[in-house]
């Protein structure tokens, strides 16, 4: 089954918020000469200041490891089809257009890789909205560099954005920006997580809730970091989370 990640504003669909408020990815340069690294930042927006890239090149929210939650069923142009999340993620190269920094340069955001937390790689997709309906301009699957990317110019800022994950489980997408006029060199690349549950008392991912994830809520108990029992994403598994699997019980829609 195929789960979704939703970025940007799509007016016509249906989405359900998450843990995570709006933010921004954004395309910078060290100067804007020939040679300088491509630089992918967050948090320069004064409503966005708790979101940070660390040393790792992981994005954080409030110095964790942010996880975007999926939601309700939809379907995007080809193969795929699933959950779209919201909480949007929205890759630009607007801001820091003003400064000559991205002089010269057409920028674009390549899926470098999927990771399963917790194997292979699913397919994993990158597109916009227009009219209404969803088009793929990305996939992970991709034969060369540009059909991995998702272009964003220079001082582009293209709302209804989406990406699109065929797996459930936990995920981490690693991307990478890079220049398609080749002024300016690679960036480091930058990783953050996913989540694609069906439902959220289905900790063990297998389409159902049932005894399994009763046992595993009571195996987990306690404090807890990044685990599939702690349904909430409190950092604790405890009767919020056993409350979860009871409501969910039976088949996940």
């Amino acid at each position: 089954m195929t789960r979704f990640i939703r970025f940007g504003a799509v007016a016509a669909l249906s989405m359900t918020a998450g843990a995570l408020a709006h933010n921004h990815m954004t395309i910078d340069t060290v100067a804007g000469q020939k040679g300088d690294q491509i630089l992918i930042t967050v948090g320069y927006l004064d409503n966005e200041s708790d979101w940070s890239i660390d040393e790792r090149g992981r994005l954080l929210h409030k110095g964790e490891i942010s996880v975007y939650e999926l939601a309700s069923t939809i379907e995007v142009e080809g193969p795929l089809h699933g959950w779209l999340a919201g909480d949007p993620l929205v890759l630009t190269s607007d801001y820091f257009v003003g400064t000559g920094r991205l002089d010269g340069g057409d920028f674009q955001f390549e899926i470098v890789r999927i990771i399963e937390v917790a194997a292979h790689e699913p397919d994993y997709v990158l597109g916009v909205s227009h009219d209404g309906e969803l088009h793929v301009r990305a996939r992970a699957t991709g034969a060369t560099r540009e059909e991995r990317s998702f272009g964003v110019g220079a001082g582009g800022h293209e709302h209804g954005q989406f990406m699109a994950i065929e797996a459930g489980g936990l995920f981490d997408v690693v991307l990478r920006a890079w220049d398609a006029n080749g002024r300016y060199a690679d960036s480091a690349d930058v990783t953050f997580r996913l989540r694609t549950n069906a439902c959220a008392g289905d900790v063990t991912d297998d389409g159902r809730v049932d005894f399994d994830d009763l046992l595993a809520v009571l195996d987990a108990w306690g404090p807890c970091n990044d685990c599939p029992a702690d349904t909430n994403h409190d950092g604790m598994v405890d009767f919020d989370d056993l409350l979860a699997v009871l409501d969910g019980w039976g088949d996940c829609a």
